[in-house]
């Protein structure tokens, strides 16, 4: 989830608001299915309070022969769907 909390900079740069309850839908590529799932359920630390409803984004996990860099053992991709009214236009003063 450090790439959902690394991105706000820039979405903030996009007048855009994220929020974790946002993500919809995340897919784990993991190079070691075995060691993902001793690792424990990641999503239960990044969405401990999930939206009303539903536990949390629909999840897929696949497993990959490697990564773009050799030192990476997981990649995750999320979708979020965020509400268009926390959508803004760009400051004035920008």
């Amino acid at each position: 989830m450090s790439s959902i909390r690394g991105c706000r900079p820039a979405c903030r740069q996009r007048h855009i608001r994220p929020q974790v309850r946002d993500v919809i839908s995340l897919v784990h590529y993991a190079t070691d299915i075995d060691a993902f799932v001793q690792a424990g359920d990641i999503r239960n630390t990044c969405f401990a309070e999930p939206c009303p409803a539903r536990s949390g984004p629909v999840t897929t996990t696949v497993q990959v022969e490697h990564l773009y860099h050799p030192d990476l053992l997981i990649e995750i991709a999320a979708v979020a769907d965020i509400p268009l009214v926390r959508f803004r236009g760009p400051s004035p003063h920008a």
